[in-house]
């Protein structure tokens, strides 16, 4: 979905950056890495996001970056979350450069960005600044874009 300018300003995300809804599967924090929850069934298996947990095995889950929090699980309020393009203050682990490649985070902080490292990480997207502590600016590859509401 294109974002009017101030819509996209609020949320922190770029003017071409895509954003989606999906289902909460549990308790998100805004601007954490969200993943695909496969404990669903059915179409609900990529209609519904959970916390990104942290791994390589995990890395192919990543559907995007939630721009909203959820304070539980919920199959009716939908969480708006940017699956490509650029995201503003999104969770890291400390790790990131500008030009750092991005992986969920292997040093074990859930929910976070880490440098990976290309051919042994699934790449998702690329840090555009360093991090200040836990939280940096991303761009986002797009791997989630079949998914959503």
């Amino acid at each position: 979905m294109a974002l009017p300018v101030n819509f996209a300003k609020n949320l922190g995300v770029g003017r071409g950056t895509v954003v989606k809804e999906f289902f909460p599967g549990g308790v998100i924090a805004a601007k954490d890495s969200v993943m695909f929850r496969l404990a669903s069934s059915d179409e609900g298996r990529i209609l519904t996001v959970i916390q990104a947990t942290n791994g390589a095995a995990d890395d192919v889950l990543f559907a995007g970056i939630a721009l909203e929090a959820a304070a539980a699980a919920s199959t009716t309020v939908p969480i708006k979350v940017a699956v490509a393009g650029y995201v503003e203050g999104a969770t890291t682990d400390g790790s990131v450069a500008s030009g750092s490649p991005l992986c969920l985070d292997v040093s074990g902080t859930a929910g976070a960005l880490g440098a990976g490292t290309i051919g042994a990480n699934h790449i998702v997207g690329i840090g555009v600044e360093i991090d200040t502590g836990t939280v940096g600016d991303v761009y986002l590859f797009g791997q989630g874009m079949a998914g959503g509401l």
